[in-house]
């Protein structure tokens, strides 16, 4: 826990005066002012904000020492809150997201990708590795998963797919929080962990998944995704299927433009997961506004409507709303930027282990003799990078 210094203050009561000892970030809510962040979001029109030197957390993870000596809120201002940008597939997540962080200067940070889990952070692809093993050793990507063209047994590690997915969301939202805290930049997500939840669903409702793979989907993102704080503002870009089908014609990528699986029948099942399930919890802990994306509302009207909004009283119909954000104590604020900056740690969670009734989850022992001697032990994927003995690498780096 970080030293906190505390200060007398004089509580004036009608017919008395009292000396009392309070923590910084209670004096304000002493002297009947409210503390913590400013609510509204203010819009910079593309311009920078300034703001106090940001803490170098890629070179310099925070950690327990650096506590003492640089505080976080000491960089918030009113645009220091987390949007969310959700959507079915095709409706301009994309660009919607990096407008928005432009608008209000914030960093936007773009959907995962399936590439991010098949691709080393040595830039090796793993994907090259398939032609050597079996099918069910192998990966199955998007592009192989929709085109529905390879061995059953392939296509049955989608379910496996799925939890690097969620990983990679996971840890794409933790680097968001990461940069938030550490910067007091405010950030713009597109598509966060709580909605991947809408693919494994869907994935499940066409059998694509095993009850007992789905099972252990949602434990493992249970077990996960309590450790993070909500958005404050969800934005959901609505679409009639339709437009999604008609947009993903003419982006004319083959192998979803001429998949089986890809068609309207499960263009709708997502959308009522997120509307069932996904927007009503982010209700219960922030804002969520939708627009059509046929009909979109003037960009001005769009900023007006985010800066109108109240991102930070919490209510007594609502206490759940911003809760995670309505810390008190500049402790708990240092003590969560230090967790998320020690990844090695947090990865830990995802340490389940995968259910023998799921073979979609693992890879069964026959084919796991072949992939530990062609994958596991391949030289760019057996070293961490920069450390390939192949490549110059040194024990000691400077």
């Amino acid at each position: 826990m970080a030293l906190r210094f505390q200060k007398v203050v004089c509580l004036f009561k009608s017919n008395s005066v009292r000396l009392s000892l309070l923590e910084p970030s209670k004096l304000c809510a002493a002297a009947g002012v409210k503390s913590g962040q400013v609510a509204h979001l203010t819009s910079s029109h593309g311009k920078p904000i300034q703001r106090p030197k940001p803490w170098p957390y890629k070179k310099r993870p925070y950690n327990i020492w650096y506590q003492f000596i640089d505080h976080t809120r000491k960089r918030f201002d009113d645009n220091t809150k987390v949007i969310v940008i959700e959507g079915n597939l095709a409706v301009g997540k994309s660009e919607f997201g990096e407008k928005l962080a432009k608008e209000f200067d914030m960093k936007f940070f773009p959907d995962s990708k399936d590439d991010d889990i098949y691709i080393s952070p040595s830039g090796f692809d793993i994907r090259e590795l398939d032609e050597q093993l079996p099918p069910g050793a192998r990966t199955c990507d998007l592009k192989t998963f929709y085109s529905q063209k390879v061995p059953k047994r392939q296509l049955e590690k989608i379910g496996m797919t799925q939890c690097n997915m969620y990983h990679s969301r996971f840890y794409n939202y933790v680097e968001a929080l990461e940069h938030l805290l550490n910067t007091g930049q405010g950030v713009v997500v597109e598509r966060s962990p709580w909605s991947d939840v809408v693919f494994a669903d869907v994935l499940r409702k066409f059998a694509f998944l095993t009850p007992n793979g789905h099972s252990f989907y949602n434990e493992l993102r249970s077990n996960t995704v309590c450790e993070l704080w909500q958005p404050h503002v969800t934005i959901y870009l609505d679409a009639p299927i339709s437009h999604s089908r008609e947009a993903i014609n003419k982006r004319n990528i083959p192998w979803e433009a001429n998949s089986k699986v890809l068609n309207n029948d499960f263009l709708q099942a997502l959308e009522s997961v997120y509307k069932k399930k996904v927007l009503p919890y982010f209700s219960k802990y922030g804002e969520v506004i939708t627009y059509d994306v046929t009909d979109l509302p003037d960009w001005e009207i769009i900023v007006e409507d985010l800066e109108s909004l109240d991102l930070d009283s919490m209510s007594d119909d609502e206490p759940e709303k911003f809760s995670r954000w309505n810390l008190s104590r500049e402790d708990d604020w240092n003590c969560y930027r230090m967790v998320l900056g020690c990844k090695w740690q947090m990865s830990g969670m995802f340490n389940l282990p995968r259910p023998f009734d799921a073979p979609e989850m693992y890879i069964s022992g026959d084919d796991y003799i072949p992939w530990n001697k062609i994958v596991a032990k391949h030289k760019e994927l057996l070293y961490a990078p920069g450390y390939n003995p192949d490549k110059g690498s040194t024990l000691f780096r400077l």
